[in-house]
């Protein structure tokens, strides 16, 4: 009996792994991955700083043998790579000079990788992390720099850069995330961290004017991914979405994973799903009804182990060719050939919260603020300065489901600019709840 029981449990195991074929690059942690025909490219890092050699690898034959197309700029990870849609002898990647970095210089090669050409972007030319071609125009780049946050654009294939977008600058831990439109040209998108102050923009001249849209969910680390579709539907990772260019956001997340970590986020346009890696496995959803499920074996990829903040928005290890899934992970690439279609299962809601705009604003002295909380929660409402100093509390209690107006008196304070924060704590799948407005107290 116990000799079956053993030989069951092997069989299970080999089941379970042989759902997921290994493709190739061992060891490598694997941040970009393209692939055309029978050739995969492969954009590597290395977390353990020099036992492997990083940086672009290639396979002509589906993966069972691989070459490194970028030795002659040395050793490094890649944070970026993108092709020229129809020309893909045109490569454009970004290369840090350490086996595993948070950015790197520009290069680009017009020969298939055979040689290439460094070109300096921004004040040090260094430190980009990231960059993408536009849909609309092959000649248009994107990119964006880890060292100011400051937004780039390139109109002649990467050759001069200018810059379009450089948002409020702070030494207390800023961030800028990015994206363009995938619906409009023109339109972009940008999201700008600055201490207490989260801002959701929008530009629909090129860069040339940016407009403040509101203030986009905290508490995350932000990856902006845009839609074929609509050009106003905008995920924030996986756990945010909005349908109005950032106006509010719907938080979408799944109870079945509440303990792990969001990784990337892969947008399918033919088939209008949504895939979904994180650290315990790799998920799949219909756009239109957040449903997700988890792709079987999945969670005995290679994921969990290893991956940094800063890779955060730098992902795009999940590429699809047919029905076949390939993924990169922390130790090289696998692929699942038999993607079938989502079933039914647990639908997560689209749980609305809101914090209005305080009015009137500009005020003197008082001015009332509104909120909506969707389920009984423990909230917290308070005003802060632009030092990040508490002024006041207004609201620190649990409150019932509903609509919500209180009252605030800054006659005791001096002009100026204040920050009022909402924070919402719920139990079950609503999850928490953060987001801030500024007004303007003016005597």
């Amino acid at each position: 009996m116990k000799k079956y029981m053993v030989i069951y449990f092997l069989i299970s195991i080999s089941n379970l792994y042989c759902q997921w074929e290994f493709v190739g690059l061992d060891s490598l942690m694997v941040r970009q991955m393209q692939i055309f025909g029978d050739t995969i490219w492969a954009g590597t890092a290395d977390l353990y700083y020099g036992s492997q050699i990083t940086g672009l690898y290639r396979s002509t034959d589906k993966g069972k043998n691989w070459a490194q197309v970028d030795t002659s700029l040395g050793n490094g990870d890649i944070t970026a790579l993108s092709f020229h849609p129809y020309n893909h002898n045109i490569i454009h990647i970004v290369k840090g000079t350490l086996s595993y970095t948070i950015g790197g210089y520009y290069h680009r090669s017009e020969d298939g990788g055979k040689t290439w050409t460094k070109i300096s972007i921004g004040e040090y030319g260094y430190g980009i992390k990231w960059l993408n071609i536009s849909p609309f125009n092959y000649n248009k780049i994107y990119s964006v720099d880890a060292i100011n946050e400051d937004v780039f654009k390139s109109t002649n294939g990467g050759n001069d850069w200018n810059l379009i977008g450089s948002f409020p600058a702070s030494s207390h831990g800023r961030f800028v995330a990015f994206n363009f439109s995938l619906a409009k040209d023109s339109v972009l998108y940008a999201y700008d961290d600055v201490q207490f102050f989260q801002a959701f923009y929008k530009s629909t001249d090129d860069g040339y004017s940016w407009h403040y849209v509101g203030t986009p969910p905290l508490g995350i680390t932000p990856e902006i991914s845009t839609d074929n579709e609509l050009e106003c539907k905008v995920y924030m990772e996986s756990y945010f979405i909005t349908d109005n260019c950032g106006l509010s956001w719907k938080r979408v997340d799944s109870s079945a994973t509440p303990a792990s970590s969001y990784l990337s986020l892969y947008i399918d346009k033919a088939d209008s799903k949504l895939y979904l890696m994180k650290t315990d496995g790799i998920y799949v959803s219909d756009k239109q009804t957040i449903n997700w499920q988890k792709l079987s074996g999945s969670e005995s990829l290679p994921l969990q182990r290893d991956y940094q903040p800063e890779d955060i928005g730098r992902l795009k290890n999940i590429f699809l060719v047919g029905k076949t899934m390939y993924v990169g992970t922390t130790s090289g690439i696998y692929k699942k050939t038999d993607i079938t279609n989502v079933k039914d299962g647990n639908t997560f809601e689209n749980i609305s919260y809101s914090l209005s705009q305080n009015y009137p604003n500009p005020f003197n002295p008082t001015t009332k603020i509104k909120y909506t909380i969707p389920q009984s929660s423990f909230v917290s409402v308070k005003i802060y300065d632009l030092l990040g100093r508490e002024v006041t509390t207004l609201v620190n209690k649990e409150q019932s489901a509903g609509n919500y107006e209180v009252n605030f008196d800054g006659s005791k304070l001096s002009s100026g600019i204040y920050i009022y924060t909402i924070r919402v704590y719920s139990p079950g799948r609503a999850g928490n709840f953060v987001d801030n407005k500024k007004m303007a107290l003016v005597k």
